[in-house]
């Protein structure tokens, strides 16, 4: 995060007062050399570079017993897991097109349709892997389907 000091210094040195810049467009009135120091200015303000850190949690039990509440635990930690792998997408669709939909987005163990007040229309809300949800938003789009959400999942069981 920048802070607001670095900021308003990056802006002094940037933009005289009567100029202004957008993040949608270039900045206009800025000569060639305005526009290099803005360059530089900006990538020592924002820099990325790789992780601070790496981590790995291990879950360790002796022998073969097992305290009591271990089950719930494991059970709830493999929940969070498979929830960030997943999302859950909801779209409304013409029912004439809700074989091809569920097709295209099949959902775990098949989708949740719901018909809606306006004839001919269904609602459908299926689980989808994270990694594909762009992709699949945009096939659902092409064979006709509207108000596509994809919400994130924060635990689940299945």
């Amino acid at each position: 995060m920048v802070s607001e000091e670095a900021t308003e210094t990056l802006d002094d040195q940037l933009l005289d007062d009567d100029e202004l810049a957008t993040e949608a467009e270039e900045p206009e009135g800025l000569d060639q050399e305005a526009l290099e120091r803005r360059s530089a200015a900006l990538a020592q303000v924002v820099k990325f570079g790789d992780p601070v850190l790496k981590s790995e949690a291990v879950l360790i039990k002796r022998d073969d017993t097992s305290p009591a509440g271990l089950e719930l635990l494991i059970r709830r930690l493999q929940g969070v897991l498979v929830a960030r792998t997943y999302v859950m997408m909801d779209y409304d669709i013409r029912t004439s097109e809700l074989d091809q939909a569920t097709k295209i987005a099949p959902g775990l163990e098949g989708p949740t349709v719901s018909p809606l007040h306006r004839e001919g229309w269904a609602a459908v809300r299926v689980m989808v892997p994270r990694a594909d949800a762009q992709r699949l938003m945009d096939e659902l789009w092409e064979i006709g389907a509207r108000a596509i959400l994809v919400t994130g999942i924060h635990a689940c069981r299945l």
